[in-house]
């Protein structure tokens, strides 16, 4: 019994010791993502760079962050829903919203490829918000959508709502302390727009 254990220990060692050496040989080779900032009202290049996915490499477009604003519900209803669509959800106290303009500058893929808004979040120390689709789709419609491609050579202005839920993202006043960045892709550059 007592070499039957042994022998157990000495498996279990060894897993260990290879599992250890596999541990060590795949993170030696990590490349961490390059973080680059960048200036409201810079022309950011998407370049090979991506958020979630390499497929979606948006090579060839821009995007300008041109103003943000911070607006509680009421105002933002106030100002922007002349139609009475938008529907208060009771959780969104607030809507951050970052008027941007993306640009096609030397993709020649048609729309093979192109943006999508949806993969651009608000990032912050240790939060994140995505964009509200629905507010998205009524502030913009003249939009085929959040994702989209451009012809070559143009521009389009959009607004980008982010509904601020202080129970999943954050509170205002945490906001005003520690302002979100507008994070453009993730790797292997990690782009990041500041909105102030």
């Amino acid at each position: 019994m007592k070499n039957k254990r042994i022998g157990l220990f000495i498996i279990v060692l060894c897993l260990l010791g290879v599992c250890g050496v596999r541990f060590y040989y795949v993170n030696q080779n990590v490349k961490l993502p390059i973080e680059e900032n960048f200036s409201k009202g810079e022309v950011v290049p998407f370049g090979d760079d991506f958020n979630t996915n390499a497929d979606e490499i948006a090579s060839g477009y821009t995007l300008q962050v041109l103003d943000s604003e911070i607006l509680p519900v009421d105002e933002f209803l106030e100002k922007y829903d002349n139609s009475g669509e938008i529907v208060a959800d009771g959780f969104t106290e607030y809507y951050y919203l970052v008027k941007v303009s993306v640009g096609n500058v030397n993709n020649r893929d048609g729309t093979e490829s192109g943006i999508s808004l949806d993969q651009i979040p608000l990032v912050g120390t240790n939060y994140f918000m995505l964009m509200d689709y629905v507010v998205f789709e009524l502030l913009n419609p003249d939009m085929p959508g959040s994702s989209f491609s451009l012809q070559l050579g143009t521009k389009k202005e959009i607004l980008i709502p982010y509904a601020i839920n202080p129970q999943v993202h954050a509170n205002y006043r945490r906001l005003q302390n520690d302002t979100p960045k507008l994070q453009l892709t993730e790797y292997p550059h990690h782009k990041l727009i500041t909105l102030n």
